[in-house]
């Protein structure tokens, strides 16, 4: 397996954090990524672990303080980045844009004390905003 840095984007929004965005192949077949902006991870699954782990230890030898996440309950499994240290954002007193608590949203701290008394609203980075010309449904149609 090889893990490697993906060619930037052009036009990639100002959020998008370069340097933790990462692919993985084997026999030069594409088999997982992970992108970050500075606040959202997206993961494939199989690899998804490895790259996960990979990416905290970049963000952590970036200096970053921690890193939250916002994923979606009906599309992967919160247990999954409980297994890798991440916790629900409830117990960082993290809220969604709407207030209200969600499973979804978890956050792993990159250094003892990180999130101590920053408790609030994530506002999740517009590097993953979708137009509507963007979004698909499952089936692929607009």
């Amino acid at each position: 397996m090889l893990m490697f840095p993906r060619a930037p984007e052009s036009g990639s929004k100002s959020d998008y954090v370069p340097e933790l965005d990462l692919v993985a192949s084997i026999d030069g077949q594409l088999v997982g990524s992970i992108v970050y902006s500075k606040a959202k991870i997206v993961t494939n699954d199989g690899l998804a672990a490895e790259l996960v782990k990979q990416s905290l230890r970049r963000a952590q030898e970036m200096g970053c303080r921690a890193v939250v996440i916002q994923g979606r309950p009906d599309r992967g499994d919160p247990r999954f980045y409980g297994r890798l240290g991440f916790r629900c954002g409830e117990r960082y007193d993290l809220m969604t844009r709407e207030r209200q608590w969600s499973v979804g949203l978890m956050a792993y701290p990159l250094y003892e004390g990180a999130l101590d008394g920053c408790g609030g609203v994530f506002e999740e980075s517009e590097a993953f905003a979708v137009s509507p010309e963007e979004k698909r449904s499952d089936d692929g149609a607009i």
